[in-house]
């Protein structure tokens, strides 16, 4: 997708078929709904939608300013709904129109302002949606997005089973962005760089906020 996005408004009760209960949170734990494993998140976002929109939408979405110009790549954005179904992720956006500070249009790579009262539409499936490396109960949890041409990697929290966080970049364009590097907005992300030789050069602090809040509901 360009970004994920998504609204988490209710919760419903599990079944011990599907794994999943009710606990009381210790000490780390964001939720009351147990999900201390890949299969339990990934059960208890099935049959969901995620929204993002206003507030909830970061500065930097996917890694990269909302109000900088690439183009088809931009990241300027409404909303942001996806529908989870058979374990993948249904992605449907608002998009904005980045405009110049003049009101014309930025060339590809300046930096304008991101109008998210006009714009297009996109839309795109996932193939793969995997989370791992799961902390607590949902603290944290690494999640891999992928489409057929381009992948989403990051981390992901679900707080009080109304709210997920995800931190996602696009892939091989951040690094330190795992649960072993600190949680969703904990400022670990760096940003990879080359060399003029095209070698791996020393990479540099992410300063932007690239943490997506859905609102889950059914």
């Amino acid at each position: 997708m360009k970004t994920l996005s998504s609204a988490l408004l209710a919760v419903t009760l599990f079944t011990v078929a599907c794994g999943q209960g009710t606990t009381t949170p210790t000490d780390g734990g964001t939720t009351t709904v147990k999900l201390d494993t890949a299969a339990r998140i990934d059960a208890f976002l099935e049959g969901k939608t995620l929204t993002m929109e206003g507030a909830n939408i970061p500065s930097h979405p996917n890694g990269f300013n909302e109000n900088q110009n690439f183009a088809a790549s931009s990241q300027c954005y409404k909303n942001t709904i996806i529908k989870v179904g058979s374990s993948n992720y249904k992605v449907t956006a608002a998009l904005g129109t980045i405009r110049a500070l003049d009101g014309g249009t930025p060339a590809f790579g300046e930096v304008g302002l991101c109008d998210k009262s006009t714009g297009g539409n996109f839309a795109a499936d996932s193939t793969i949606v995997k989370y791992d490396n799961v902390k607590g109960n949902a603290e944290c949890f690494d999640i891999d997005v992928t489409f057929n041409v381009y992948a989403q990697e990051g981390r992901g929290a679900i707080l009080d089973a109304g709210v997920m966080k995800l931190e996602l970049f696009l892939k091989n364009q951040r690094v330190n962005m795992r649960c072993t590097d600190g949680n969703p907005g904990s400022g670990s992300v760096k940003t990879a760089t080359r060399t003029p030789d095209g070698g791996v050069g020393m990479p540099v602090p992410f300063t932007g906020n690239a943490v997506q809040t859905y609102v889950i509901s059914q």
